[in-house]
């Protein structure tokens, strides 16, 4: 199992592609700035990854704390252990003398009261503490433990649905991209063929116009050179009526014809400017599918792979298991030297490495007298 510090530096990339992400796609454009679905979720896993570490360090500090706790735990049992080898020592030394034994002798005081005596009862009960408080100890690491690889879980549960949602969220806003972009493809390829006959529609009024200037000049020629007939010649005879209805007959086709041509380029004017708002359009589509690939890029391969698995990394560290020694006087409860990583008893070891677990028994001080 990984520790709480490990799973808290890996989380770390979780929260970096995150952030990366919005960082992304902040570069969007215009209509396409809009708090979406991928923002709203992008946005919640952040913070989910957050409050995560959080917990994370949380748990960091609880186990620090655990473990000084452990520590000092076995620090008064090594103490006492110490202590109770000393006296064996000394009553194993008084048990082995004579009344020939050379290094015996009186002793004026020896009846005297030492400043610090206790009485058995209290001897019993300063041990009994000492290893009831190792055992409390070993008890509170095993449910930080559980609470630890609990946490472990759950995150990582958060995390998987949050980044699955993040992942779904932005193909779903990629195809509604594609289908903008190709729906405004489509109507470019309308408007581009709409300005073509509008175009088309313009240059035949224009030929129509330009091709009833020379009946115009025509008419008006006629009606100016008829002006200069003589004396009672100059008459309204029915030509002058007739060139006089056929000039304002050709004025007022010319007329309609410019007001038509008017309004297609009125209507052509639209177009374009139209034209060129879809061609903004898509351009900004364009932009926004570029940056959600990106997105969906980045979101997915820089999330790092499940870490490595050691499941003996916390019993190492959280728990303190007494080991035992067997002498003649009976069983002795040894605290651990090896609570950091990296020593394996016949208790830890499951792989059949072949551990004896003899190896780590701390010898009597006295194997001679004892023993053992």
């Amino acid at each position: 199992m990984v520790a709480p510090e490990d799973e808290l530096e890996q989380r770390h990339f979780d929260l970096e592609t995150g952030l990366e992400t919005l960082a992304i796609r902040e570069g969007r454009r215009t209509v396409d700035v809009v708090k979406d679905g991928v923002e709203v979720e992008l946005n919640q896993e952040v913070q989910v990854i957050k409050d995560y570490r959080s917990e994370l360090q949380e748990r960091c500090n609880q186990a620090f704390e655990q473990l000084s706790r452990l520590q000092e735990a076995r620090q008064k049992l090594q103490s006492d252990i110490t202590d109770k080898y000393k006296a064996l020592d000394i009553d194993g030394l008084c048990l082995s003398m004579t009344p020939q034994s050379p290094n015996i002798s009186f002793k004026p005081h020896c009846m005297r009261m030492p400043k610090d005596t206790v009485t058995v009862q209290q001897w019993q009960d300063h041990s009994r503490h000492n290893k009831e408080r190792a055992d409390y100890q070993m008890c509170q690491s095993r449910r930080l433990r559980d609470a630890i690889m609990a946490s472990l879980a759950q995150g990582r549960n958060r995390l998987d649905a949050h980044h699955t949602a993040v992942q779904f969220a932005l193909r779903q806003r990629l195809h509604e991209l594609h289908q903008t972009h190709d729906d405004l493809v489509w109507q470019r390829t309308k408007l581009e063929q709409e300005i073509a006959t509008v175009e088309e529609d313009i240059r035949r009024l224009e030929a129509a116009i330009r091709d009833k200037d020379p009946y115009r000049k025509l008419a008006e020629t006629r009606l100016e050179y008829r002006m200069d007939r003589p004396n009672m010649e100059l008459a309204y005879d029915p030509p002058w009526h007739g060139l006089r209805e056929e000039r304002l007959s050709i004025q007022a086709t010319q007329e309609l014809l410019n007001g038509r041509l008017q309004q297609l380029w009125d209507a052509l004017d639209r177009l374009r400017r139209q034209l060129a708002a879809v061609n903004e359009d898509i351009s900004v589509k364009a932009n926004s599918i570029r940056l959600d690939r990106l997105s969906l890029e980045t979101h997915g391969r820089t999330r790092p792979p499940a870490p490595p698995k050691d499941r003996n990394y916390l019993d190492k560290v959280l728990l303190l298991r007494p080991e035992k020694t067997i002498c003649e006087r009976g069983v002795h409860y040894l605290p651990r030297p090896d609570l950091l990583p990296g020593y394996q008893t016949e208790q830890d070891c499951s792989y059949t490495a072949g551990c004896s677990g003899n190896q780590y028994r701390r010898p009597c001080h006295n194997d001679r007298v004892l023993g053992c």
